[in-house]
């Protein structure tokens, strides 16, 4: 996509007819426009973006008329308000007119529904009018997709922030087609639920309360998701105000000593936890391994008072052995002298001796038993020994932890008393918001465990479903169609997880390969698990997280822009995503230089013309003084001035409105 022209006319503060004929020089691919603040730049950028989609990101967006041509329109006349956007896609060429007409009547001024007409000059300069013109746009270039192309600085800037995690989610998502099947995992869920409806009209009774329980737990955890989306949302918005004002804290030369000394007791706290959580699960280990030893204690003393008993009364072991009585009787000659004839009454007086001799397999069994008892009761001591220990170390831990905290509320109470009022508001907003961040994770646990016992219920649910199903002969096929439905849901889901994996992936790499271009070695720009970005220094083979500055947060979001611009380049050339063809992108931009310090507003701008084939720059003089215009003025291939008029400047007028004028 290459933007070629656009034309504007009585589209908000732009009276009459205006046109911007934008660089298409792949050596000097950058516009830039001018304009001190209020002269224009923003509703430019709203004018390409209302032409492509209908929308304006504006005050009073219904207001889209000329107020100096309402004023000058005379009574019954009708006012044409158009947008007008040529540009090239591959080798065809595309006109998108989006227009409304507005009437004055009475002096009141009232708009028309909009209208949008796209013309299309093929390959063989045939033209060709599409049925649907907005569905021929978002094929080109996703409205999902355009707030990544078309953006202000502020939007730069948010991307690098935690609560614009979301935005980039929902960025790659579209880029790699991931929305797309979402969208299908969507809509088989929606089929799944029409036979499901097939089903129920066909089934009993428990059926039908069954599939009735089942439709109400999947909206139920439909609900719990999207509160704990909420939950983080609003979560990570608390962190980035704590985030923000722990800096200024640290910033202040009156608390920072205060807040170095808080930084490093609340390191010490997350280790000291961590160390009580592993006592824990050492505590756990024990127990569930050798637990049952502790209540051995009754069995083993009973056991070792039968086997004592036995010893004192010469059972256990006997005094006699069993071979020594069996050679006795085969000899027939007691030690006595007498001799021991079979059926006589001295034979049968040695035999009775046999059933309380005891055998040598009986001794070693009772040298292993009371060995085992020995055992038991040294392993059973061993196990109070260790629980003691850990609790000894819990409860030392314990204190520590107790007295970290006693430490932070000290100073905290020191923070909170200080003279500056500004230090003691930082101070209550800190712990209203370290209040919040408390309840958002309490609630989030509690909606988490609903939700685990919501999915018990559920696959209970199924498997009851699945039997009532079983025995109805009429809900055969429904019953095939919804696992049918189920399956292809399951087959996407594979494919949308091993997507999303690569998609990641190669977003990583191409962000870094951007990044590189705009700041010094040994940084890396990272896109974490929860899609925030991160910077990260290298160290002794470890990454260490590093705080970013304003121009670094600008950066960093410039280099997700070009790696997305960079990925949808490469899918539209190689036709590797079935799911979303990609394309070739202009970036255009609104005060991308906005309140950086010069350092990073060198580095943006001689990195921001890679960026993309075409760039538009939207700028005020004092931003593109000095380094910016020495990086970017060979790169440039059109310039313009957006000159403002109004009843305050010097060449004054009764309405305000913008002229466009080239340089």
């Amino acid at each position: 996509m290459i933007l070629e022209q656009i034309r504007i006319k009585n589209f908000r503060q732009y009276y009459g007819l205006q046109t911007v004929r934008f660089s298409r020089d792949r050596e000097k691919n950058v516009t830039v426009i001018h304009g001190d603040n209020g002269s224009g730049k923003t509703t430019f950028l709203n004018a390409l973006i209302w032409g492509f989609y209908g929308k304006i990101n504006l005050p009073k967006s219904g207001a889209i008329c000329s107020e100096k041509a309402e004023a000058e329109a005379i009574e019954g006349s009708e006012i044409e308000v158009f947008v007008e956007i040529r540009f090239r896609d591959g080798v065809k060429q595309y006109t998108v007119m989006r227009s409304v007409k507005g009437c004055k009547k009475l002096g009141k001024f009232s708009l028309l529904k909009p209208d949008l007409l796209v013309t299309i000059i093929d390959e063989r300069g045939r033209t060709v009018t599409p049925g649907n013109p907005q569905a021929t746009i978002d094929e080109i270039l996703p409205a999902d997709m355009s707030s990544y192309f078309f953006f202000d600085g502020e939007r730069i800037d948010n991307l690098s922030k935690e609560s614009g995690a979301n935005d980039i989610k929902e960025a790659i998502k579209v880029i790699m087609g991931l929305k797309v099947l979402e969208r299908t995992k969507d809509h088989l869920d929606d089929v799944r639920k029409i036979f499901a409806g097939e089903v129920k009209s066909e089934a009993n009774s428990d059926l039908s309360r069954l599939l009735t329980k089942q439709e109400a737990l999947e909206e139920r955890e439909k609900e719990i998701k999207s509160k704990i989306e909420e939950i983080k949302k609003n979560r990570n918005a608390a962190a980035q105000q704590k985030s923000e004002v722990l800096s200024r804290l640290r910033e202040a030369e009156e608390t920072r000593l205060l807040q170095t000394q808080r930084d490093s007791l609340e390191d010490q706290l997350i280790s000291v936890q961590k160390k009580i959580k592993e006592i824990d699960s050492k505590v756990k280990t024990l127990c569930s391994t050798r637990g049952y030893l502790a209540f051995s204690g009754p069995i083993l003393a009973k056991t070792k008072a039968i086997l004592d008993e036995k010893r004192k009364k010469g059972e256990i072991p006997a005094g006699i052995k069993q071979q020594f009585v069996q050679d006795l009787l085969e000899r027939q000659l007691c030690i006595c002298g007498m001799q021991l004839l079979p059926g006589s009454d001295h034979y049968e007086k040695v035999a009775a001796w046999l059933d309380q001799a005891s055998s040598k397999e009986l001794e070693d069994k009772f040298t292993e038993m009371t060995a085992g008892v020995k055992m038991m009761e040294e392993y059973r001591g061993q196990l109070f020994d260790d629980l003691r220990s850990l609790r000894f170390e819990r409860e030392k831990e314990i204190d520590h932890q107790q007295n970290i905290k006693e430490q932070l509320d000290e100073i905290s109470s020191k923070l909170s008393e200080k003279d500056s009022e500004t230090i003691r508001n930082l101070e209550i907003k800190r712990q209203e918001l370290d209040d919040s961040i408390r309840d958002y994770y309490i609630s989030e646990g509690q909606y988490i465990a609903e939700q685990k016992n919501i999915v018990e219920q559920m696959q209970q649910t199924e498997k009851e479903i699945k039997r009532y199903q079983a025995l109805e002969a009429k809900t055969a096929l429904a019953k095939k169609r919804m696992e049918a439905c189920a399956e292809a849901r399951d087959i996407v889901s594979s494919i949308h997880e091993a997507a999303a994996i690569k998609t990641k992936n190669n977003l990583q790499s191409r962000i870094n390969q951007v990044y590189t271009n705009f700041l010094r070695k040994g940084y890396l720009a990272k896109l974490n698990d929860d899609y925030t970005l991160q910077i990260v220094k290298e160290f002794d083979d470890t990454e260490k997280s590093v705080a970013m500055s304003q121009g670094e947060r600008q950066i960093t979001s410039l280099a997700f822009i070009g790696a997305l611009v960079d990925i949808a380049r490469d899918q539209h050339d190689k036709g590797k995503n079935k799911f979303f063809r990609g394309g070739v992108y202009p970036i255009v931009m609104d005060s991308p230089f906005g309140s950086l310090d010069p350092d990073h507003r060198g580095r943006i701008a001689q990195g921001i013309p890679t960026l993309s084939h075409q760039v538009v720059i939207l700028a005020t003089d004092s931003q593109w003084e000095g380094d910016v215009r020495n990086h970017i003025k060979n790169r440039i291939g059109a310039e313009y001035t957006l000159i403002n008029y109004s009843p305050k400047s010097p060449n004054a007028s009764q309405y305000e409105y913008t002229e466009i004028r080239g340089v």
